[in-house]
């Protein structure tokens, strides 16, 4: 990833910058257009038209699809249930060929678009959903903090930079006071990073070292960051990479014997992702909004009516996302018939959502509490509970500048 600030400050170390890493270039490919049906009709009125953004060819390939599904459900399960009629097009890598997606969409008369896109992504395209006088909603990973200057957006994400600044926190006080970092290079410029070592060293723990993998044309390198954390000392090792990346490198970490405690990416060790991880990530700890086995009642009540409508499959975290941020625009619908002014008119607001009750802050940034796991008997285990994240942190102050971080076939690609 690469930023194209000139202004922001880095880091206190300087090989933790935004600029330290570059991504691979990648190619745009054309948008699909594939209808979907929602809910049946809850009254007369016009069924809500949601023009969708859905990612594809990620490395976990459901995740298109269960974003739509959860957006379905959503509609359909709210307190007050909303007729919809889904509007798709795809966007591969979730930002190649987005702006034209984007305008076919608004082409076709929705009222209002959810994207399942990066913060990078939801840059370009707010400016046309705001001309068409349509709201915006970002249904993303959430890995980025959201820049100043993004007005008019909603996002309703995953959490994913908010889950790694709770770890950093709680890892400190309850794993250790020495860390070690093993990032994958592809995965080095998400604010996630910056987020669990700022916490972890905030709280009064010491970053004492780091090494990078898959920067190499042969090989990954994972067996020698895995020596290179052995031979710190650190009490705990933390590994932030996704897909084939992190399963890659926790199973280096299998093989080094490490004495330390490990701690993963949410979506690394995810539960949809885990039989593809192994037995390399017992005994792993990870910070997410979500937790699938939860006995909370909203993620029971959730988890029951997905599985009934999905031939007893269990969701995934794109799932959930999609989920909520049906249930944030159909708040928001009822509040206001002004399309553009949904934003606004949710700003302070609650709404009960699959992972509880979400908050929906001043900046548009819609969160929840968030839940610390470990993996034990094949699936995450919840095993405590931090309080949500709203706003941004001091320690991430200098992230939240009017640019944003990102691979560089994003910028390409848009």
């Amino acid at each position: 990833m690469i930023d194209l600030s000139t202004s922001s400050p880095e880091p206190a170390d300087p090989t933790l910058g935004r600029r330290g890493f570059v991504g691979a270039a990648g190619a745009a490919t054309a948008a699909l257009t594939v209808p979907v049906l929602a809910a049946p009709a809850a009254s007369a009125a016009r069924p809500l038209r949601v023009g969708v953004l859905v990612p594809e060819d990620l490395s976990y390939a459901p995740a298109g699809a269960s974003l739509v599904a959860g957006l379905a459900l959503g509609f359909r399960t709210a307190k007050h249930p909303v007729a919809t009629s889904l509007v798709t097009r795809g966007v591969s890598r979730g930002y190649a060929g987005a702006t034209t997606a984007t305008a076919e969409l608004l082409a076709t008369k929705v009222d209002v678009v959810v994207a399942g896109v990066s913060v990078l992504t939801a840059e370009s395209i707010a400016p046309l959903c705001r001309a068409a006088g349509v709201s915006l909603v970002v249904a993303g990973v959430g890995a980025h903090v959201v820049p100043t200057g993004t007005a008019g957006v909603l996002h309703v994400g995953l959490q994913h930079w908010q889950a790694a600044h709770a770890m950093g926190s709680w890892a400190r006080k309850n794993l250790g006071s020495s860390l070690f970092e093993i990032v994958a290079a592809p995965d080095a410029g998400y604010d996630a990073v910056y987020a669990t070592a700022r916490s972890f060293q905030s709280s009064g723990g010491a970053l004492v070292g780091r090494a990078i993998t898959h920067d190499r044309p042969v090989g990954t390198g994972a067996d020698e960051a895995v020596a290179a954390a052995r031979a710190s000392g650190a009490a705990v090792v933390v590994v932030h990479a996704s897909g084939r990346r992190a399963a890659e490198i926790l199973a280096a970490v299998r093989r080094g014997g490490l004495g330390a405690k490990v701690v993963a990416d949410g979506l690394a060790v995810d539960d949809a992702v885990l039989p593809s991880v192994g037995s390399a990530a017992r005994g792993v700890y990870s910070a997410s909004s979500w937790v699938g086995r939860s006995t909370t009642a909203p993620v029971r009540d959730f988890v029951h009516a997905y599985r009934a409508a999905h031939g007893n499959r269990r969701p995934d975290a794109f799932a959930v996302v999609g989920h909520d941020a049906a249930r944030v625009v159909a708040a928001a619908s009822r509040r206001t018939t002004k399309r553009s002014a949904w934003t606004s008119t949710m700003t302070g607001r609650k709404v009960d959502g699959a992972r509880g009750t979400l908050l929906v802050g001043t900046d548009g940034v819609a969160t929840s509490r968030i839940s610390i796991r470990r993996v034990g008997q094949g699936r995450n285990l919840e095993i405590d509970r931090t309080a949500r994240i709203g706003g941004v942190p001091l320690t991430l102050a200098s992230l939240r500048t009017t640019e944003v971080a990102a691979y560089v076939n994003e910028f390409l690609g848009t």
